[in-house]
């Protein structure tokens, strides 16, 4: 009697495990496809903040990215995705996926540019939103002296976005390498992912594939003119799409340009960086005014913008804390030749003449 009760127990019990067993089976199952109904949602539509945000502030960031070094170098040309992990401040390592980006960098530069893809699963549990794909730069020589160069594209990024808010935020790094035969520490800075800078300023990216390029916002594209201007960076092209970005603003009919990729202008001075053959200038330090609208357009309202942030322009430079003193005291004597330029009396209407050496 007591064998078959406790046959019947057993059974009972064993019964109420499958039952839980499944009930939890089908609740993970569920919360699965919740999960990844969300993550293809939030990936298509692309709306909400994202890694920039939540990891964005004023100081620096610790970042450590461990990956195969010999990986990267066999896959450097057709930029193929390889694993690695990364590591946040004192936080658990994330795995992730990196693949080497750019053009001439690739080819002259100990280390390549990076692209880091963050995963869906842990994008979503740590609120790194939906934008997966990111831009990191690195430095280019294994040498010290190499990160000036890098911290003064930096800077650049930031300069920029005194001038407008629509441009792509940074946030710079102190980042340790670890690899299979090597651990090297340098700086580096993440720029802020395109859409998710569409999101942040409440417009839309304009997308690659679209070939007719509606019409430019004239003083969005003024201000982007007199920027390159200052920076010395003819590395661009309007038309061509060349280092620029098109942002469409809710409220504005016109597009706003958005330019990145800044490490061939005259202020960073990379050694890498000469002008374009077809330019009549001989160095990256010499300026070029590439505006392209009418002789008789009015900049005022550029020009008097860039006269009221002089100050704090300086100030970003001055106070930067990682930068070279010589770095410091090369990129401010820089700008302020561009302003002893605009503020004299006719320095703005002496630009626009230099207009017709590009038709």
């Amino acid at each position: 009697m007591a064998d078959q009760f406790l046959h019947h127990y057993i059974f009972a019990l064993s019964w109420q495990r499958y039952f839980r067993l499944c009930l939890i089976l089908f609740n993970v199952l569920a919360l699965g496809s919740i999960l990844s109904c969300s993550i293809e949602k939030e990936t298509k539509d692309k709306d909400g903040p994202g890694f920039l945000a939540a990891i964005q502030n004023d100081s620096i960031l610790d970042l450590t990215l461990s990956f195969s070094q010999s990986d990267l170098e066999q896959h450097l040309e057709d930029e193929r995705k390889i694993d690695g992990t990364m590591t946040l401040g004192r936080e658990e390592p994330v795995p992730i996926r990196l693949a080497s980006r750019g053009v001439t960098r690739k080819k002259i530069c100990d280390f390549p540019p990076l692209h880091v893809y963050l995963p869906d699963s842990m994008a979503l549990v740590l609120g790194w939103g939906a934008y997966k794909k990111y831009k990191l730069v690195t430095h280019c020589h294994k040498n010290n002296d190499d990160d000036d160069l890098l911290l003064r594209e930096f800077l650049v990024y930031q300069m920029y976005h005194l001038i407008t808010p629509v441009s792509l935020k940074v946030q710079l790094c102190r980042s340790w390498y670890y690899t299979e035969s090597d651990s090297i520490r340098h700086f580096s800075f993440f720029i802020e992912d395109e859409d998710e800078m569409s999101y942040r300023v409440g417009g839309d990216l304009l997308e690659d594939a679209i070939k007719e390029l509606p019409p430019v916002d004239k003083v969005q594209y003024q201000n982007l003119v007199l920027f390159q201007y200052m920076i010395g960076n003819t590395d661009w092209n309007l038309t061509q799409r060349h280092n620029i970005k098109f942002i469409k603003i809710d409220d504005n009919p016109y597009l706003t340009p958005v330019p990145y990729d800044f490490d061939y202008s005259g202020l960073v001075n990379a050694p890498y960086a000469t002008p374009y053959p077809t330019l009549p200038i001989k160095h990256v330090r010499e300026r070029l005014w590439q505006y392209r609208g009418q002789s008789e357009d009015d900049l005022s309202v550029s020009v008097s913008l860039f006269i009221a942030k002089k100050h704090e322009l300086l100030q970003l430079i001055d106070l930067s804390n990682y930068v070279s003193d010589s770095s410091k005291k090369d990129m401010l004597d820089y700008v302020l030749s561009f302003y002893q330029q605009i503020e004299q009396p006719g320095g703005i209407g002496q630009l626009m003449k230099m207009k017709s050496k590009l038709e």
